[in-house]
């Protein structure tokens, strides 16, 4: 539905369920505190689900009234043990990390935005396998993509703008600041421990 949230503990997703909002501009899911669900700080929570889908939403992990990116906590996606998913047409901004996968397999995220997040826009680990990035965007935050012992990962047409802007006088984001910080460099794609990684035009 259209509107914007405030959520006081993370959106805990099922299997078989499609979390579909009107669109990114006009559905926004907003979390301004440390509650969390399985030990994770994050918006949307999904733990050993399957068949899903989410789109046409944005999340923000950081009530940005008064405050600076550096004080984003929450994950904006947090998928862990999950598969046969997909998200797509969203927005994670403000915070900590855009879209994390932790032992995820057979998924697609497509036409999906971090904006303005503290570490990286996009997060695979843990034996992360089969998943799909298209048209994926990292825009302001402290890096693109980090890739941690994933296997058969496809990155296809994805940017990144503005990483690791940081807090600096002239960042392009001020007053709120963007994710990064020019003291402590990031990567666009910082990739280690990966087999069968492919990265197309991005």
């Amino acid at each position: 539905p259209k509107g914007t949230y405030f959520i006081t503990s993370p959106i805990v997703l099922k299997d078989y369920v499609n979390l579909v909002g009107e669109n990114f501009g006009t559905t926004v899911i907003k979390k301004n505190n440390t509650a969390s669900t399985g030990g994770i700080d994050c918006v949307i929570y999904g733990k050993d689900k399957r068949r899903f889908t989410i789109s046409q939403l944005s999340v923000d992990g950081c009530d940005t009234t008064g405050k600076v990116i550096a004080d984003a906590t929450s994950i904006g996606f947090y998928m862990s043990g999950c598969n046969y998913f997909g998200i797509e047409k969203s927005t994670a901004r403000f915070c900590l990390v855009g879209y994390s996968f932790v032992t995820c397999w057979v998924f697609e995220v497509s036409q999906a935005t971090a904006q303005q997040c503290l570490q990286y826009g996009f997060s695979t680990a843990s034996s992360t396998t089969s998943g799909v990035f298209t048209n994926t965007t990292a825009w302001g935050c402290g890096g693109g993509w980090s890739l941690f012992a994933s296997v058969y990962m496809q990155l296809i047409g994805c940017a990144c703008d503005h990483s690791d802007a940081g807090q600096k006088a002239d960042d392009p984001f001020l007053p709120f600041g963007s994710g990064g910080n020019y003291q402590a460099p990031a990567f666009i794609f910082f990739v280690s421990a990966c087999q069968g990684l492919t990265i197309i035009s991005p």
